[in-house]
């Protein structure tokens, strides 16, 4: 290979690290926003349950309660996460030669990224439990 022709690979192989960053921080972005808006409709579907009275007195209101605190949760997170992901757009730090992840490398990304999944998957939890008791208790 010339010598000439080395520097032009090498800056063919960081143009490549940057797309398949920048399509990392996109599908970053897309699960983000799904998580917000599947936790969005949750909250409408308990409330709607619990208006109609599916969902009535004891554990399974109980457990409701703590769905709704943990959807919330996770939809907050989820936007303080897309502002994470703002700021590593805003900042280059996905431009930069560096070797450690752009994604798991943010503080802020991984922090308000684990609390939303966290939260919504225990919120999955609640809403189970919650439907369980309450189909039980219809049944007696």
């Amino acid at each position: 290979m010339p010598a000439a022709a080395a520097p032009d690979l090498l800056m063919t192989d960081f143009k490549d690290v940057i797309q398949s960053r920048q399509k990392a921080i996109e599908l970053a972005q897309d699960a983000t926003k799904q998580i917000i808006t599947i936790s969005s409709a949750l909250i409408a579907v308990i409330a709607g349950a619990v208006s109609a009275k599916f969902i009535t007195g004891g554990w399974a209101l109980f457990c409701a309660g703590i769905s709704e605190v943990l959807l919330l949760t996770s939809a907050a997170a989820g936007v303080f996460g897309l502002y994470a992901l703002a700021g590593i757009l805003q900042s280059g730090a996905h431009l930069t030669q560096d070797e450690h992840h752009v994604l798991t490398g943010n503080i802020h990304y991984v922090r308000f990224g684990k609390i939303q999944i966290f939260s919504f998957l225990m919120a999955l939890l609640f809403i189970v439990i919650a439907t369980v008791v309450a189909s039980i208790k219809k049944s007696i």
